[in-house]
């Protein structure tokens, strides 16, 4: 793919200069730190493939579905809660500030206010800082942060052309010009039906083209990680979360949907075999464009929504929750 702005190692420069010219307070809340911040307990949704058992449930479902547990889980006061922040990527146009529908939805106090940031994958922790930053400042003693999303749920956009014809017909007046004028004005500016085709939301990225599998490829190249290693640290990565899930059970919180309940999840490979996985093709580049990220060493599209509770030190003591979990 080409790019239509510039390519990807350019991309990675610009990246990298955005990097070293940002200023150094910026990454401790700009430097006004007075109070300790610290995490009680957290709660999520089963991570499950999109399109499988939560792919009824849009981002909102899931983030209350995290919410309401971790609240029944901490068993805290709603009325205390100062801030709920929340990470989305794959933005519901009808209700983008996901933070306040969860806030609606769950029937918490009107009072609290609801803030929903996006920076792709590090949308939830950004949410966290965030949350961190405001209790460190003294502009909170309380908040819930996360992160939700529904890969299942992303939104179909109709093609440019047909949007502002209809947008003109509608809007504009058009109907007003008789049947005959107005269809044939939006016809000229949409063109025929052939191209009125729905477009599935993009998952490579607008500036380069590229999706986020082929920037691992990039990156595996640049820094010569090799693909025996690559699919070395997915196999131990599994088996890791294979041995942990018992331990990780209960911050888990099922999911009730229309099918049934969602309880666990899918995306663990209790049993991995390394030989099969030698013989997978690269998913994003070919062999010999240095393609080596593959479908074993790639997490999948994936559905679900977790939250955790921030607390000042001193609220938490107060109120008897552990403190153990410093944010530093």
């Amino acid at each position: 793919l080409t790019s239509p702005f510039f390519p990807p190692m350019e991309r990675i420069q610009r990246i990298a200069g955005h990097l070293d010219a940002r200023p150094a307070a910026a990454t401790q809340c700009d430097g006004k730190i007075g109070k300790v911040a610290v995490i009680v307990d957290g709660a999520r949704t089963p991570f499950v493939k999109s399109f499988g058992g939560l792919m009824r449930c849009d981002a909102i479902a899931l983030g209350c579905a995290a919410v309401k547990g971790l609240i029944a889980k901490t068993k805290v006061d709603p009325n205390q809660i100062d801030q709920i922040i929340m990470g989305n990527v794959v933005v519901n146009s009808n209700a983008p500030n996901l933070a306040r529908e969860i806030i609606i939805d769950l029937q918490l106090p009107a009072k609290i206010p609801g803030t929903t940031v996006s920076i792709a994958c590090l949308s939830g922790l950004e949410a966290i800082y965030q949350g961190v930053c405001q209790i460190e400042h003294g502009d909170a003693e309380m908040v819930v942060a996360g992160g939700s999303d529904s890969l299942s749920s992303g939104q179909m956009s109709l093609p440019r052309d047909l949007t502002l014809a209809l947008g003109k017909y509608s809007m504009g007046g058009g109907n007003k010009k008789g049947v005959y004028a107005g269809i044939s004005e939006l016809f000229s500016i949409a063109g025929g039906p052939s191209k009125w085709v729905p477009k599935a939301p993009a998952i490579a990225e607008r500036s380069t083209g590229h999706t986020m599998g082929f920037h691992a490829d990039l990156m595996a190249e640049i820094n010569k990680v090799e693909r025996k290693a690559q699919d070395a640290f997915a196999i131990r990565s599994h088996a890791n979360a294979t041995k942990a899930r018992e331990h990780i059970r209960s911050e888990i919180v099922p999911v009730k949907t229309s099918e049934g309940v969602v309880k666990d999840d899918n995306l663990i490979r209790s049993k991995i075999n390394p030989a099969k996985i030698a013989k997978l093709k690269p998913a994003f580049r070919k062999a010999e464009l240095h393609g080596t990220v593959n479908a074993a060493s790639s997490s999948a599209l994936t559905d679900g929504a977790s939250a955790v509770l921030i607390m000042s030190e001193e609220k938490a003591k107060a109120l008897g929750y552990p403190t153990d979990v410093v944010c530093k």
